[in-house]
């Protein structure tokens, strides 16, 4: 699979995460809005739990030792204080006493992890004394519970326990939450872990809380100062648990700088094919010569005497310069690997268990095992493989969800690089596992996959707080079980494509895959994003060169489809309660309704806003600010009663079947791809695309029509067409005219062009002759028209991540509607006064002649002054001159 993708959207199932923590996401989000999204998406995701009842569910004493006595240990803390020195006098008390045996709490709230990008400083964490930071400064390597202190007892407090809904609504509260949250999911990422624990400290209170994929069970806050026994219980026991207990994941084993394995990493980290090496001789050898011509050159020049021409440079040919291409491609899974192997993360031996689903396995709540899940009829391979990983190629921000990591490995056994895959999957009956998957549309032949190597559950670890959830909640949660899978191919991400024409070919190749799984397999991707559709590169014998082939990935989420002949004439029902995709890529229908069955139509959607996603950032066009546009056409949200809905921008393109803006006042300009940026010659991939758009408009034209008169069907949680809340205009004339140009009135009842135009989106068979029209080779194409990236932060002037920096389930930046909403409501607007009464109607003056200038009128001292004409309201309401 690939090096720079997102392989498997996480979480896909919440509205907000989707747009917020998302690899696609155009915007480099802030912390304090990573922290938004995230705790966004963790809202509904709590349980309240007494903490005695914590204790005894997660927390087991040890068997034959005495557990001390705790009165007055928290006594001399020093309340009503400021927030460092309350740390201070905590931490002092806990390792003075003999709280925490083999282990130390240590205070890091000014110094972060170095190794952290964020700068995220958390106040404390409890480490084992072998691994104690020396220097005082943050680990999430090696924090086994982390610590963070507040000042106030109530204002600071993250969860309210007289509120039924458990989560506290102000402001700084919110934000307290957010934090913790941040913390929890840096240590879930760095570490191999089933769950994690937090202490949060707030004035003479506490919490304790046990975050897993599934959720957070949270205590009641405490005094602490007066019932010390539930704190010093907690780190008492913890500390004499086994470190499966405490949560890391045995399966992982960490390794030691100078072992085996770690020469051994290195050892295939440096190891080029002969090859490269010959090829990257020759090249310096060349680039050492042309440096001495150019020397030889500029001093023959001073010379006065010497008149000689220029010696020539030896140019690279484009064989030599294709040959090294090829090199290069043949090479990118090492480098993958070698710039993988960094000091900031530690070294693992990861362990797959190759074993069908309806394995055995056992149950432990403590340690949050559960049995393995659904049923598979794969026969069962070897026991077991191992895999040598470092930082992970990919990997998803948050905490509830599947926190799914993308390792380039090597295979123990063969010595081979291999791409791995860690996740938590949703475990439901009804879903089969990605490798499963895979496998059934292998059978049938589907081309364009990837290869299973192995796959399987991890035994014992699923998640348990979906267990304490009421089943009845408005908020459900979802068990997730502990998933690696390991896949043969290592691609390219789709951003590294050479030509516009290879961006169609590798897009044309998914669509075969997309069309086999539908027709072969009777399997509907639900998915199709940037992050998983991948290249490699073969060599073709007929061109003599290596040309990319699209592999679409990326499975976890895909479902049967309902038989045609099946005869109940209902879609199937919704296995989870949530929205399926990835936000920047999802179906305008999919996003205005969460409770939408997804249709083939759905998912060839989103390969037009894949091809146009990667042609905005790296094909020259005539959009005068393309960041600004993607923002709004791929973040954009409209936010009402509590749902995200789809953005007005890509809204408008699916109504209007064009992509269009003003210019000025009076005049649309249409989205145009060139052939360069100076030349204003029209690409041929403004075809493809304006017809897409064209046959898209056309099919919503006729579905949303079908659909408001179909009477037997259920209302959607969420209308299918929005109405904008404008900020603009305070009169309720302009709002109800721009409601309508969103609502209804600007979308034309359909044609019989329109029915047909639906027709081609029946099938795959219109859309893949669409591409192979005019994508199959290179030629008619420009040369190069590929570009440098144009997706760029207009603030710092600096290229916003691609596609393996995100997550889906949401934004990890909290994007609305349009920045331009916020901004515009932060500015006043123009204060003008209501109209008064005309007392009297204006006496108009005498018309003047022609030909003669009009003269002055002489006024007196004390005559009134004409009325000054004020301009019309920007909402249709004109004010008449104020009478004197």
């Amino acid at each position: 699979m690939s090096g720079n993708q997102k392989h498997g959207p996480d979480s896909k199932n919440n509205a907000v995460s989707t747009r917020n923590s998302n690899t696609y996401s155009t915007q480099t989000p802030k912390i304090s809005l990573l922290r938004r999204g995230l705790r966004e998406a963790m809202s509904g995701k709590y349980v309240k739990m007494g903490p005695q009842e914590f204790l005894d569910t997660f927390v087991e004493a040890p068997i034959g030792v005495k557990e001390p006595m705790w009165k007055n240990a928290f006594n001399k803390v020093v309340n009503r204080v400021k927030e460092a020195d309350l740390c201070e006098s905590i931490l002092k008390e806990i390792n003075r006493r003999t709280i925490c045996p083999g282990h130390k709490v240590i205070g890091t709230p000014h110094r972060a992890d170095p190794h952290d990008d964020s700068h995220q400083k958390v106040d404390g964490g409890l480490y084992p004394n072998e691994r104690t930071p020396a220097d005082n400064r943050n680990s999430w390597a090696d924090q086994l519970v982390s610590f963070e202190w507040k000042q106030e007892d109530v204002s600071d407090d993250p969860f309210d326990d007289s509120s039924a809904e458990f989560e506290a609504t102000s402001e700084k509260r919110q934000k307290n939450r957010g934090q913790i949250i941040s913390y929890a999911s840096e240590v879930l990422l760095r570490q191999h872990r089933c769950f994690h624990y937090t202490v949060v400290i707030f004035g003479v209170y506490a919490r304790i809380i046990r975050w897993d994929r599934s959720g957070a069970v949270v205590t009641e806050k405490f005094d602490y100062t007066m019932r010390p026994r539930y704190l010093c219980q907690f780190l008492w026991r913890f500390c004499q648990l086994s470190p499966e207990k405490q949560g890391l994941d045995p399966t992982a084993m960490r390794i030691k700088e100078g072992s085996d394995d770690w020469t051994r990493m290195d050892r295939v980290a440096a190891t080029k094919s002969d090859e490269l090496k010959a090829l990257e001789e020759a090249r310096r050898e060349k680039a050492i010569k042309n440096s001495k011509r150019t020397k030889r050159t500029k001093r023959r020049g001073k010379s006065k005497k010497q008149k000689e021409t220029p010696q020539e440079q030896e140019e690279e040919t484009p064989q030599e310069k294709q040959v090294w291409l090829d090199a290069q491609h043949a090479d990118f899974a090492r480098q993958c690997f070698e710039e993988s192997l960094t000091s900031d993360w530690p070294r693992w031996r990861l362990t797959v268990c190759d074993e069908p689903a309806d394995a055995p396995g056992g149950d432990s709540s403590d340690a949050g095992a559960s049995d393995a899940s659904s049923s598979s009829t794969r026969p069962s391979g070897k026991a077991s493989r191992d895999f040598l990983v470092c930082k992970p190629h990919f990997k998803t921000p948050g905490v509830a969800g599947r926190g799914t990591r993308g390792y380039i490995a090597i295979d123990c056994e063969t010595g081979e690089l291999v791409f791995l895959k860690d996740a938590w999957r949703v475990d439901l009956d009804d879903i089969m596992r990605e490798g499963d998957v895979l496998e059934h549309l292998a059978s049938k032949g589907v081309q364009n996959i990837p290869t299973v190597l192995c796959h399987g559950d991890v035994r014992g670890q699923c998640t348990v707080t979906y267990k304490f959830k009421q089943r009845e909640a408005a908020h459900p949660m979802k068990k997730h079980a502990h998933y690696r899978l390991v896949e043969k191919e290592i691609g390219f991400p789709l951003s590294d494509f050479e030509h516009g024409c290879y961006l169609l070919k590798v897009l044309l190749d998914c669509l075969y895959a997309h069309r086999d799984a539908v027709e072969k397999a009777n399997i509907l991707h639900r998915d199709i994003s940037a992050g998983n559709i991948l290249m490699i590169y073969k060599h073709d014998d007929e061109l003599g060169c290596m040309m990319p082939l699209g592999l679409l990935n990326d499975w976890e989420l895909s479902k049967e489809l309902p038989l045609p002949n099946s005869g109940s004439g209902q879609a199937s029902s919704a296995r989870q309660p949530d929205r399926t995709g990835t936000w920047q890529f999802m179906s305008v229908a999919s996003l205005n309704d969460a409770n939408k069955q997804m249709v083939v139509q759905d998912d060839l959607e989103s390969f037009l806003y894949v091809l146009l996603y990667f042609a905005l950032r790296f094909l020259p066009n005539n959009h005068p600010n393309v960041p600004s546009f993607m923002r709004h056409f791929f973040d954009g949200a409209y936010d009402g009663d509590g749902f995200y809905r789809c953005g007005l921008v890509k809204m408008m393109a699916m109504q209007s079947g064009a992509i269009e803006w003003k210019q000025d006042r009076h005049t649309k300009k249409c989205l145009q791809f060139l052939y360069s940026p100076n030349a204003e010659i029209p690409h041929p991939l403004n075809d493809i695309i304006s017809t897409l758009l064209q046959w898209f408009a056309a099919y919503h034209r006729v579905e949303e029509t079908y659909i408001s008169d179909y009477s037997a069907r259920a209302t959607p949680a969420i209308p299918k067409r929005p109405v904008l809340k404008n900020p603009w205009h305070k009169s309720r004339k302009g709002k109800e005219r721009l409601d309508q140009q969103i609502v209804g009135d600007s979308i034309p009842a359909f044609t019989d062009s329109d029915v047909a135009f639906a027709a081609k989106l029946s099938s795959h068979d219109a859309m893949c002759e669409l591409f192979d029209s005019v994508g199959a080779l290179p030629e008619g194409w420009p040369a190069d028209d590929k570009t440098s990236n144009q997706l760029r932060d207009t603030i710092n002037n600096q290229v916003l991540p691609t596609v393996q920096e995100s997550n889906a389930e949401g934004p990890t930046g909290q994007m609305d509607l349009d920045a331009d909403l916020r901004r515009r409501r932060r500015t006043p607007e123009p204060v003008l006064e209501p109209p008064q009464p005309v007392l009297e109607p204006p006496v108009p003056e005498p018309p003047q002649p022609f030909l003669e200038p009009p003269k002055p009128v002489p006024q007196a001292r004390n005559a009134p002054r004409k009325a000054k004409k004020v301009p019309p309201y920007a909402g249709d309401r004109v004010l008449r001159p104020r009478p004197l």
